[in-house]
């Protein structure tokens, strides 16, 4: 019973690790479809739909398609606003979980983003959610990009299916751009090779043999007395 307890036990856990999907910071360039984030310049929290995605923010203050000024990230430097549009949280320090989300139109199973937050802004993390809203993978982002100008990181998250319907940013001063999905792509059902039927070929019953070998016997015995009576 302990073994089968155990089995039943392993097999559990293979299956909760295989639910999860990678952390990844490159996909497939070849493979992948941009996101574009228009330069709108939106302060505040209006949904975005554009480009295959929804983009949602909880915090009323949050930017989308900012190009206007630069953003400062602290000691991880700024993002100017002139090199590429992009969307920020610009929420920090509070006590409640303040989240921007990105939507997409159809399951995608791959996602990435570069990405760059304020360090000591909160609990930066970014989670993918699948079409019933449930959490499929959450990852704590920790990386630092000392002063630079428009830097960052690719981040994201991996799957074998399309799986993730939303991809959410939260808990930080958390800027992110270059928004890339992958869809996988479904197998292509083969066509069965058409077989043309063969007629089997007709094998004698015991019976018919015996019979054939009779008359064959028969035929020849009576060639040797006609010959015979010559």
């Amino acid at each position: 019973m302990k073994h089968i307890q155990s089995l039943a036990g392993a097999i559990v856990l293979a299956s909760s690790c295989l639910s999860h999907a990678a952390v990844v910071n490159t996909i497939d360039a070849g493979s992948s479809v941009s996101r574009a984030i228009s330069r709108l310049g939106q302060y505040g929290n209006t949904p975005v739909s554009e480009n295959g995605f929804t983009w949602t923010s909880t915090y009323e203050y949050s930017m989308y398609g900012w190009s206007v000024t630069p953003y400062i990230l602290g000691a991880n430097g700024q993002w100017d606003g002139k090199a590429f549009s992009f969307a920020g949280l610009n929420y920090g320090y509070g006590l409640n979980d303040q989240y921007m989300k990105f939507t997409f139109d159809a399951p995608v199973s791959s996602v990435l983003a570069f990405l760059n937050y304020i360090p000591g802004s909160g609990n930066p993390y970014m989670a993918i959610f699948d079409s019933s809203d449930t959490l499929i993978n959450q990852y704590a982002l920790s990386f630092s990009t000392p002063n630079a100008k428009n830097g960052g990181q690719n981040w994201g998250f991996s799957l074998d299916s399309n799986t993730i319907k939303s991809f959410v940013l939260g808990d930080a001063y958390i800027v992110a751009s270059g928004l890339r999905t992958i869809s996988a792509q479904s197998p292509v059902a083969q066509s069965p090779i058409a077989q043309n039927p063969v007629a089997p070929t007709a094998v004698p019953e015991p019976e018919s043999l015996s019979l054939l070998a009779l008359a064959v016997a028969g035929l020849g015995c009576s060639v040797f007395q006609r010959r015979s009576a010559r």
